[in-house]
């Protein structure tokens, strides 16, 4: 199954290095959460692109990121192997 994400051609949703991952929000598909190469990971709102906060603290590349059911939760996880999640509604990491 291939899925195809279309986000709008915004200057600010464009990373400055290699993504390696993305996942969509399950309740609604109106977030998603990217994985790079500059060891954070970033939940935007695909309708405009912005950023809506940055899950920084990974000490090496985000190479998983996941919603949980409800989408209220984010988890990302490194090359190192750390694993953080993070309270969508108010940007706070919750866990590590």
């Amino acid at each position: 199954m291939t899925l195809l994400i279309c986000l709008p051609a915004v200057s600010t949703f464009l990373p400055s290095d290699s993504v390696f991952c993305v996942s969509l929000d399950p309740k609604d598909s109106s977030l998603a959460v990217t994985g790079g190469e500059d060891d954070k990971a970033c939940v935007w709102r695909i309708s405009d692109g912005e950023t809506l906060f940055e899950c920084a603290g990974h000490k090496d590349s985000v190479t998983c990121t996941a919603f949980s059911h409800d989408s209220t939760m984010v988890a990302t996880g490194d090359m190192s192997g750390l694993i953080k999640v993070w309270k969508v509604e108010d940007a706070q990491e919750i866990w590590s």
